[in-house]
């Protein structure tokens, strides 16, 4: 899977098992049951065996930003900050955590706690502290993330979680949102679409056939996911989480749900109604946290 670095490891309470790779973005590998008789259901898409991709692997952790940065700048007060791209079209796109070695805190039989020091670089021009649990129990996992500026001025936080999810011609996706923001063709919001009818099917529990990808607003934060065999995983965000990306790539056995803190280039525009973005200025010394919990129903 991974290279260098801590190697990977796991989890477990009762049937359900987490696979965590520290160093390939602290990401998880695998969320599954596990029976005694060896059968197994995977709530997350497993990672290939062969995989060194991040972008195959079953859930990584968005910090210091989720989605995309146009130009990878920003305006800060009278500056420009300006960031080194790290997706095509001089975009830079879901942070730096994904694509760096974690260090293992702590691992229990069923909590695991990474973190993340950064010095300020071109990647982002802050000095950070992130740091990720992992915690099992017999029927859920939690996911929670912090970071920590630690460096002046204040810096624009905002953290999510990327998780890939299996799909089925039965899989079905239920969720409560008021609109999505379209999108240009670098997938950078241009306007609100408070009448999309991706968002009135996702109120029914249809999965679009036609693709998507796009950030959801006026979310409640509550997802449900259920299964061809009837199983059903529920989705909970931390108390007034108001937004998600969702992305369905036609023809693929995925789709991916992330709950995030802010929208897509919220750095640059806000266009969803909060009139905010969603992004938290953090000031020297000081922690935003997200959590976001995966439930056997």
């Amino acid at each position: 899977m991974s290279g260098k670095g801590p190697k990977p490891f796991s989890i477990r309470s009762g049937s359900l098992s987490v696979g965590i790779d520290p160093a390939a973005g602290g990401s998880l590998l695998w969320f599954r049951s596990e029976r005694a008789d060896g059968t197994r259901f995977d709530w997350l898409r497993p990672t290939p065996e062969a995989s060194k991709d991040i972008l195959d692997y079953a859930c990584f952790p968005l910090v210091p930003f989720s989605n995309r940065i146009d130009g990878a700048a920003f305006p800060l007060g009278q500056d420009i900050v300006r960031l080194q791209p790290n997706w095509p079209d001089g975009l830079a796109i879901h942070g730096f955590g994904w694509q760096r070695v974690w260090t293992v805190l702590s691992s229990t039989e069923s909590e695991a706690g990474l973190v993340l020091d950064c010095p300020a670089d071109a990647t982002w021009p802050w000095r950070t502290r992130s740091e990720l649990t992992y915690t099992l129990s017999p029927t859920a996992l939690t996911m929670r993330l912090s970071l920590t500026n630690l460096s002046a001025p204040a810096m624009p936080s905002g953290l999510g979680f990327h998780p890939y999810f299996p799909r089925t011609a039965e899989t079905r996706l239920t969720t409560q949102c008021t609109g999505a923001l379209l999108t240009d063709p670098r997938q950078i919001p241009i306007a609100l679409d408070s009448a999309n009818s991706v968002v009135s099917g996702l109120n029914r529990g249809m999965l679009p056939d036609e693709g998507f990808d796009n950030a959801l607003v006026g979310w409640t934060g509550h997802a449900d996911i259920v299964q061809a065999d009837g199983r059903r995983l529920v989705l909970e965000a931390d108390p007034g989480t108001s937004r998600a990306i969702f992305y369905a790539p036609v023809g693929e056995p995925y789709f991916c749900f992330e709950p995030v803190t802010h929208s897509p280039n919220a750095h640059n525009v806000c266009l969803d109604p909060s009139g905010d973005g969603g992004l938290v200025m953090l000031e020297e010394g000081k922690t935003q946290t997200f959590s976001t919990r995966l439930e056997i129903a």
